[in-house]
């Protein structure tokens, strides 16, 4: 039998919620398949952890990323996890830094990017 196979396509919105067909996907166990199924195209948003390399932190405007995946993906901290790093993040007078381990991490600023 042939015959053409049918392609999905899926958004993630800027809160890491992914929609079919304009309606969003909300059962847990489905989301998290779709989630691990997924492969980039422009952007990637997920319910992914793994431990934070504080050398890839960039901020840009009041927004806060990180690399994953091997620095493959550029992931931005939500609030829940900004409110988790902010008793680290520090001013130092040039930019910010994250304080590990009594180790200072600078927070590399980029451009917005349009």
């Amino acid at each position: 039998m042939t015959g053409s196979v049918r392609e999905y396509h899926y958004r993630v919105d800027r809160d890491g919620r992914v929609f079919h067909d304009g309606t969003e996907i909300v059962d847990p166990a489905v989301l998290r398949f779709f989630l691990r199924a997924m492969t980039r195209t422009d952007h990637f948003v997920g319910d992914y952890r793994e431990p934070l390399d504080p050398r890839t932190l960039e901020a840009e405007r009041d927004l806060l990323f990180c690399r994953v995946r091997g620095g493959l993906f550029r992931a931005r901290f939500g609030r829940v996890a900004l409110q988790q790093l902010a008793p680290f993040l520090l001013d130092t007078g040039e930019g910010l830094a994250l304080l590990v381990s009594g180790a200072r991490h600078p927070v590399r600023a980029t451009a917005a990017v349009i």
